[in-house]
């Protein structure tokens, strides 16, 4: 993933990959939303939005950490995650589309709102934070944000619309 310069170069790729989201979301839309496929053949890609939602969730809660100079919390463990999952999953499936897709956007609102909120000097340098090593916070961010959609949830989405599309 390309390393930003600047804040401004940043934002706009949040605001990028937020539109290229958008544009996903649009593709299944509420008449999709609940097509099994997502993520393995029991979740929906409203099941998806939530779980996506609720990683970002603790993601935009880091960059608040940061922002009062506090460490983020470290990750959960495997077994933690995997609770949090099945949660996520249960609380979320009955939830209209238009609530759980407004929440998702909300969550790219708030990454946006805390990244601007940072000294670009924070973002940028490297190093800057002794728990990031030589990875810098944009970066990170960046990463932690997109590459749980990117690397492990994209493909099986795109399969699913795809198959939805071939299917009319």
């Amino acid at each position: 993933m390309h390393t930003p310069h600047s804040r401004a170069e940043l934002l706009a790729r949040i605001a990028f990959e937020r539109q290229l989201w958008q544009d996903t979301v649009e593709a299944i839309g509420p008449r999709h939303a609940l097509a099994p496929g997502a993520m393995g053949r029991d979740w929906t890609f409203l099941d998806l939005v939530a779980h996506l939602t609720t990683w970002w969730r603790w993601e935009v809660a880091n960059v608040a950490l940061i922002r009062r100079g506090e460490r983020p919390s470290p990750p959960p463990s495997r077994e933690e995650v995997q609770v949090i999952n099945a949660w996520t999953q249960l609380t979320n499936r009955d939830r209209a589309w238009k609530d759980v897709t407004r929440d998702a956007a909300e969550t790219w609102d708030q990454l946006a709102a805390g990244v601007a909120a940072l000294p670009e000097q924070d973002l940028l340098a490297v190093g800057g934070f002794e728990w990031l090593g030589d990875e810098g916070l944009g970066q990170r961010l960046l990463v932690g944000f997109l590459d749980h959609w990117h690397v492990e949830h994209e493909p099986k989405a795109r399969a699913l619309l795809d198959d939805l599309t071939a299917r009319g």
